[in-house]
């Protein structure tokens, strides 16, 4: 039952694991069930949290992936080897809900030992991009990270996989830290919510602006022919979000950093191609560290 669980004290990972794009569970032996499924991986199977614990690990996967999963579980949490990874589905009762990349290692907590699962959605089948169509960010009223990695996954392996002529933008705030520091998280809120509004004018008809989480925002832009289409709307971006927001201590104003990535055959995943335009903005946030054109990050 799940009452003699082992206690997985998650709370000083939730905020970094709330972020997290993969799903990620973790299992205790004999036999094996969840002891923590984090936000998105519950979100992907439709169960809140709390309904996750206790429940065996093979249930959360499609019939054809439940003996493999259990077989490597098994290997790795016996030393047979370090880690391993396979190719299975995830099962959100009554459908299989698309194909992911499964990677098992053992985890140290305490005295016991216990199996930590990292699983990457490889595909999204069409009726969970459809069910993430009208996904919105409750705070900004943005498009969510959800809508994001199931119109990405749609781009990439559905229908324009041929013809991959679009780039994400990925946005950090650089010093947004101090608005919530100096005048408080309802301050921060406000602040989000302007952001919002203003990319939203930045982009073309046909884009996406979508909060990615916390103070990171991207813009899926769908149709672009190359860097010197997507100049132009990083220029934009930097020009709006340059004025000064009105707060009632007087006036604040918002440095940001900037990458952007153009899909290309070698991004197989939203992962991917979200890692590299993530790659881009930590690049230009060093570089504009180095020349003191903005305070650091807090």
């Amino acid at each position: 039952m799940a009452g003699d669980l082992p206690i997985f004290d998650d709370a000083f990972l939730s905020p970094l694991l709330d972020q997290v794009s993969d799903g990620v569970a973790v299992a205790a032996p004999g036999p094996w069930r969840l002891v923590y499924a984090s936000p998105t991986l519950a979100n992907w199977l439709g169960k809140p949290v709390a309904e996750l614990r206790g429940r065996p690990l093979e249930d959360i996967f499609g019939v054809d992936s439940r003996a493999k999963v259990l077989e490597l579980a098994d290997k790795v949490f016996q030393g047979a080897a370090p880690k391993a990874s396979m190719i299975g589905d995830l099962q959100s009762d009554p459908a299989t809900i698309g194909a992911a990349d499964v990677r098992f290692c053992r985890l140290a907590a305490g005295e016991k030992a216990l199996l930590g699962v990292v699983i990457r959605r490889t595909v999204a089948p069409p009726h969970v991009a459809a069910a993430t169509a009208e996904r919105r960010d409750p705070l900004t009223g943005l498009a969510d990270r959800e809508f994001l990695l199931g119109r990405l996954a749609a781009l990439l392996h559905g229908e324009r996989a041929s013809d991959k002529h679009f780039a994400v933008l990925f946005i950090d705030l650089d010093n947004f830290k101090q608005v919530n520091d100096a005048h408080g998280h309802l301050m921060g809120d406000r602040v989000l919510r302007e952001v919002a509004r203003r990319l939203s004018g930045c982009v073309r008809d046909g884009d996406h602006v979508v909060r990615f989480g916390g103070d990171e925002f991207v813009v899926l832009a769908e149709e672009v022919a190359g860097p010197s289409e997507i100049e132009p709307i990083i220029r934009r971006i930097q020009t709006a979000l340059a004025k000064p927001i009105a707060l009632p201590e007087g006036e604040f104003t918002l440095s940001l950093s900037i990458g952007a990535a153009e899909a290309t055959p070698d991004h197989h995943s939203p992962d991917d191609l979200l890692r590299d335009a993530d790659r881009a903005m930590y690049a230009i946030k060093r570089a504009q560290n180095a020349d003191g054109t903005f305070p650091a990050a807090g």
